[in-house]
Protein backbone atom coordinates (compact mmCIF):
# COMPACT_ATOMS: atom_id res chain seq x y z
CA UNK A 1 0.00 0.00 0.00
CA UNK A 2 1.31 3.10 -0.97
CA UNK A 3 0.31 6.50 1.32
CA UNK A 4 0.75 10.11 -0.12
CA UNK A 5 3.49 11.53 2.01
CA UNK A 6 1.49 14.66 1.81
CA UNK A 7 -1.56 13.28 3.74
CA UNK A 8 0.84 11.62 6.19
CA UNK A 9 2.08 15.71 6.84
CA UNK A 10 -1.08 17.41 7.30
CA UNK A 11 -1.28 18.62 11.09
CA UNK A 12 -4.90 17.22 12.68
CA UNK A 13 -6.56 18.88 15.73
CA UNK A 14 -6.74 16.63 18.68
CA UNK A 15 -9.84 16.27 20.62
CA UNK A 16 -9.56 16.50 24.79
CA UNK A 17 -11.72 12.89 25.55
CA UNK A 18 -12.97 13.39 29.03
CA UNK A 19 -11.69 10.96 31.74
CA UNK A 20 -14.09 9.24 33.66
CA UNK A 21 -13.69 9.79 37.66
CA UNK A 22 -14.19 6.38 40.12
CA UNK A 23 -16.87 8.13 41.35
CA UNK A 24 -18.43 7.95 37.54
CA UNK A 25 -17.40 4.83 37.15
CA UNK A 26 -19.13 3.90 40.63
CA UNK A 27 -22.22 5.70 39.62
CA UNK A 28 -22.50 3.56 36.15
CA UNK A 29 -22.24 0.55 38.08
CA UNK A 30 -25.03 1.26 40.68
CA UNK A 31 -27.67 2.67 37.35
CA UNK A 32 -26.68 -0.46 35.97
CA UNK A 33 -27.42 -2.68 38.98
CA UNK A 34 -31.14 -1.35 38.73
CA UNK A 35 -34.44 -2.59 37.24
CA UNK A 36 -35.39 -1.74 33.57
CA UNK A 37 -38.28 0.65 34.91
CA UNK A 38 -36.00 2.53 37.74
CA UNK A 39 -33.62 3.11 34.87
CA UNK A 40 -35.79 4.71 33.27
CA UNK A 41 -36.27 7.05 35.77
CA UNK A 42 -33.19 8.04 36.54
CA UNK A 43 -33.06 8.47 32.83
CA UNK A 44 -36.17 10.79 32.92
CA UNK A 45 -34.63 12.48 36.17
CA UNK A 46 -31.24 13.09 34.01
CA UNK A 47 -33.29 14.87 30.80
CA UNK A 48 -35.29 17.42 33.55
CA UNK A 49 -32.33 17.78 35.13
CA UNK A 50 -30.95 19.07 32.18
CA UNK A 51 -33.91 20.93 30.78
CA UNK A 52 -33.88 22.73 33.94
CA UNK A 53 -30.09 23.43 33.73
CA UNK A 54 -31.26 24.85 30.02
CA UNK A 55 -34.20 27.13 31.22
CA UNK A 56 -31.69 28.70 33.93
CA UNK A 57 -29.16 29.50 31.48
CA UNK A 58 -31.49 31.09 29.18
CA UNK A 59 -32.70 33.60 31.63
Amino acid sequence: MHWDQNLLNTPYDLIEVPTKSAKDVQLFAEISSLPANLKQEVSDFVAFLKYKKKQKTAV
